[in-house]
């Protein structure tokens, strides 16, 4: 296995076993804190490539089952641990029955023709019977082959119900296939077929898993019952509704996790943020959100597992940690003439703007200490754009040196983005370490292991002729920006909307790099979003009139596609009093751009604005 950052732990062409051996433990730590997740409904949306499908995954029968059987295995023990405080596993054996079911995009067709969604509800009992099968052929380690006979379920179902009383595991995987074989005539014969749909009034299947008797051999099956939606905006809104509809008022002794991505949601919903409460259900996990913020440290930690489990599955990185193969600074005696030249450039524009007699005191004391060039240069960065700031001041009063408090106090406050304006000004390093690593996946686990799986590609190559050395930051800052650069231009394809979703982030782009790059540096974290306010927020997202069309209904529309796949995040803050809601740009958008990563620097913006963006050619 040369790169295993390519491999994408939710596709079913990854084993078991190694999809067990590359789960970060970390991963479970987001579901800790929820009370019943084993009795509840609990939803968990995000971008495409978050990891919904993975954490769905976990909890099935044969990837527990692997945990448990493997648990002196040092990578494993940890993951253990996590599944074993989610009470996941109890007593070295798993402690719930998880039964997951994918939606694909074939719903969508049958929608046209199923007018009285019998034929939807029909197709959806006989998938969740079989995948119950199927668990329960993994959970006793039986083949479907030789062992469908053993298995055995019987509940009481109600009037109507369709779902055999009592039956074996084949008589049951027959009577699912008779629907399922029903269902492609009925969709060949343009919906004319008579079919077994006809009997399907209700949705009957997640009463029949929580309430079923079932046993293999005689033996009973007693732990708590999951059932695990994935992929669920594959559904057309309206079955989407419907099911969702059937789950909130079964109320069933089962739990139900549905797993979506954010573009599943109606617009209102998307750029509702901070208003829709949690009405029908306990718990929504956005992981968009959870990963970021107050959780960002927590998330880095897991990004730093999943990279070490990586690396440890590569020939000749065994016991490598991936932090090792990455230096985390940046060697400045390389650029060591080019300090020497910057730092001179420096006193001689503040000499030139005026201010060389306030600030005189302070180029001094600088160019006289034992700091480093890359230090020094920093301070005198600093210095220049404190400088340029007194320059916008009304009063101004050149004579009067800078105290040592105010220069120090107005130092740190710049410092950050004073490095980031030196590195792009020399040419220098800007996106590497694992620290950056991290911040660049935006909270998106597929993201950092686009970033990642390239820069290991480039390790393991250097590898093949030596032993492998870590990668210095000027390499990691040019494939950071080559993947920024290679998904940008997969955008286009990428979003719906795509010419306006693209001339939307270019715009916002220039107006960042216009906003941070200015001398005076006014923004001390750099601008990387926008803001409106919940009043402007409010009207766009007001759907008291459906049938709303023109300007806000496309700017609604682009918003929600961008934060539906990631490329905006949007994040409610208070300032002077009101609130807002700011939307920061992807961070990987930010490498490609070449501004900070840092966040807390936006501006607000109207929704004139945000149109005009949409539809500005020449940005």
């Amino acid at each position: 296995m040369r790169n295993p950052f390519r491999l994408r732990t939710a596709q079913r062409i990854v084993n078991d076993y190694n999809f067990v051996e590359l789960f970060g433990a970390n991963a479970i730590n987001i579901f800790t804190d929820i009370e019943n997740p084993w009795s509840d409904v609990l939803l968990i949306r995000g971008a495409p490539g978050g990891g919904k499908t993975t954490l769905l995954r976990m909890l099935t029968p044969r990837p527990l089952r692997l945990v448990c059987d493997n648990v002196y295995r040092t990578q494993i023990k940890r993951l253990y641990n996590e599944l074993k405080k989610l009470e996941a596993i109890k007593n070295n054996s798993p402690n719930i029955f998880g039964v997951m079911l994918s939606f694909s995009s074939e719903y969508h067709d049958l929608e046209s023709i199923d007018k009285a969604n019998r034929s939807f509800k029909a197709l959806v009992n006989s998938r969740i019977v079989v995948a119950t099968i199927r668990s329960v052929l993994d959970w006793y380690k039986k083949s479907q082959s030789k062992d469908l006979e053993s298995i055995h379920f019987s509940w009481i179902p109600e009037v109507s119900s369709t779902i055999p009383a009592s039956a074996n595991g084949k008589e049951l995987f027959d009577w699912a296939s008779d629907i399922e074989k029903n269902f492609y005539e009925q969709m060949d014969n343009l919906g004319n077929s008579t079919n077994y749909a006809s009997m399907h009034s209700r949705l009957d299947a997640l009463k029949w898993l929580a309430n079923s008797k079932i046993t293999c051999n005689g033996q009973e099956l007693l732990v708590k019952r999951v059932l695990l939606f994935d992929e669920v905006q594959s559904l057309t809104k309206l079955q989407r509704k419907r099911i969702l509809d059937v789950i909130f008022e079964s109320r069933e002794n089962c739990g139900v996790w549905i797993a979506e991505r954010t573009e599943a949601l109606t617009s209102f919903e998307i750029l509702s943020k901070g208003v829709l409460k949690n009405r029908d259900y306990r718990t929504v996990i956005n992981l968009e959100e959870v990963r970021s913020g107050k959780n960002s440290e927590k998330y880095q930690k897991f990004l730093n597992e999943i990279a070490n489990l990586r690396v440890n599955k590569a020939d000749g990185f065994t016991q490598r940690d991936f932090q090792s193969l990455i230096d985390n600074d940046d060697d400045r005696s390389d650029w060591r003439h080019g300090l020497h030249k910057k730092n001179k450039e420096l006193v001689n524009d503040m000499m030139r703007s005026g201010y060389h007699k306030k600030s005189a005191n302070w180029v001094e004391s600088i160019m006289a200490s034992e700091l480093s060039l890359f230090d020094k240069a920093i301070k005198l960065k600093c210095l220049q754009i404190l400088n340029s700031r007194e320059k916008k001041k009304a009063q101004q009063t050149f004579d009067i040196p800078i105290p040592n408090s105010s220069f120090e106090e107005s130092e740190r406050t710049v410092k950050i983005l004073a490095e980031h304006f030196l590195r792009k000004e020399m040419n220098a390093p800007m996106y590497f370490g694992f620290k950056s690593l991290s911040i660049i996946s935006s909270a998106n686990v597929d993201q950092f292991l686009d970033v990642t799986g390239e820069i290991f590609e480039r390790i393991a190559s250097k590898a093949l002729q030596q032993e492998p050395e870590s990668l210095d930051a000027d390499e990691q800052h040019g494939i950071i920006r080559d993947v920024a650069e290679s998904r940008w231009r997969e955008l286009v394809h990428r979003v719906p909307n795509g010419g306006q979703t693209i001339s939307l982030l270019k715009s916002l782009g220039k107006f960042c790099t216009e906003q941070t790059y200015q001398p005076n540096a006014p923004y001390a974290n750099g601008v990387t979003g926008f803001a409106l306010t919940i009043r402007e927020r409010d009207k766009l997202i007001d759907n008291a009139n459906p049938s709303q069309t023109g300007e806000l209904c496309k700017i609604r529309e682009v918003l929600s596609v961008l934060v539906a796949n990631n490329m905006l995040m949007q994040i409610p803050v208070m300032q002077g009093g009101d609130h807002h809601i700011v939307f920061y740009m992807n961070r990987l958008l930010c490498a490609y751009f070449n501004l900070p990563l840092t966040y807390g620097g936006w501006r607000k913006k109207n929704l004139e604005h945000i149109y005009q963006w949409m539809f500005q050619e020449d940005t």
